[in-house]
């Protein structure tokens, strides 16, 4: 049976809904999406996992002897601290006995890491050593990262299926060189934007104003080497750029007419999954510097020292205030003359342990390097 329901006098019918835009536009006159165009609620970049290798997690001047300090790393912290001998131990911050955080009110007495909660003392070696009660000394370890110096830094190693080193960063002779100069940046966004950057001939142009760049690319010992050619300030210039792994980069600029030379070594260190620390160590070269006495040549590259950190932290800030809100990495098309940023791609793939757009699953581990 129907039922139809009489509306009183009182009640006024309901108006239909009413659109802007479908009273602008009839239905059938709009023209259809374009095809790359998406409906996505709001900005959500996607996260690149964790690379497998060395990291930088400080300056060597920022450890001094008895210091302890606290790093983050790939949303971790870890523990650096130095012995009164020198000696550099990067561990994980929780104490074997009951938990105590290292970091927080852990300090260096001699060669020991004393516990701040039981007063518990670990040798160099990582073993229990003392307990300052009687009985035995207890049958408990720190939990320690393999760890290098050299070259002002200090490195800790990380691989995600739990490997030992596989190779070894290179040892840098900088012996003539100025002293280095240091810069620290906490940047937001992607680390893998640093390598990256190595690798994109038209940026140095459009943001480093290099004029006419030219470069080539190819991998060497499972080093991704980087040629290239350009004009600074009218005056031929040329760089060589060696990216060790997907966190590691050597730069060596020479401007021949100058007799001018830089090295520029790069760091990237991911804290967490948009956020990395960039650490930039800046020497200097002058040949004509050399024909001077040791004195004056000292001087000289003392008062250059300053400049090269202005102009490496000035260089480096035009390239980080676009990193921090680029979008994925290896996620992008590309344009005819950029074949090295396609190579940087295959070839970084090699460092992580799975997939992720824009790079490929393949072997976690390569041959050893030597230092030199």
């Amino acid at each position: 049976m129907t039922v139809l329901l009489k509306q009183t006098e009182t009640e006024a019918p309901p108006a239909p809904p009413m659109h802007v835009s479908d009273a602008a536009t009839p239905l059938r006159a709009r023209q259809p999406m374009a095809a790359h165009m998406k409906c996505l609620p709001g900005d959500a970049r996607p996260v690149l996992p964790y690379p497998n290798g060395w990291f930088a997690a400080c300056f060597s001047h920022e450890l001094k002897r008895g210091a302890v300090l606290i790093r983050p790393l790939m949303e971790r912290e870890i523990v650096l601290y130095r012995t009164q001998s020198g000696l550099v131990r990067v561990i994980e911050p929780y104490c074997p006995h009951m938990g105590a955080h290292l970091g927080h009110g852990g300090r260096v007495e001699g060669e020991n890491l004393v516990c701040p909660f039981h007063r518990l003392k670990f040798g160099p070696e990582g073993g229990c050593v003392h307990t300052g009660r009687a009985g035995p000394t207890p049958r408990m370890a720190l939990t320690a990262r393999h760890a290098r110096e050299h070259n002002g830094l200090v490195f800790t190693w990380v691989h995600h299926e739990g490997h030992s080193p596989s190779w070894e960063l290179p040892v840098h002779d900088m012996s003539g060189w100025s002293r280095p100069a240091f810069v620290h940046h906490e940047q937001e966004g992607y680390f893998q934007n640093s390598g990256e950057n190595s690798v994109d001939v038209i940026h140095f142009d459009t943001i480093h104003r290099f004029g006419q760049p030219e470069m080539s690319a190819r991998v060497v010992d499972n080093q991704l080497e980087v040629r290239m050619s350009a004009t600074l300030m009218g005056k031929p210039m040329f760089l060589h750029l060696t990216n060790y792994d997907a966190a590691t980069m050597y730069g060596h600029f020479t401007v021949p007419s100058l007799g001018l030379q830089a090295v520029v070594r790069a760091y990237s260190t991911p804290n967490t999954r948009l956020r990395w620390s960039l650490r930039i160590v800046t020497t200097l070269k002058v040949e004509r510097f050399a024909r001077w006495p040791a004195g004056v040549r000292s001087a000289l590259y003392a008062l250059m020292k300053p400049l090269a950190g202005v102009w490496s932290d000035r260089t480096s800030h035009q390239d980080t205030r676009i990193w921090d809100h680029r979008g994925l990495p290896g996620s992008f098309k590309l344009m005819a003359e950029e074949r090295p940023a396609a190579l940087y791609q295959r070839w970084v793939s090699q460092f992580y342990s799975c997939d992720f757009p824009g790079v490929k699953p393949s072997a976690t581990d390569r041959p050893s390097h030597k230092e030199t």
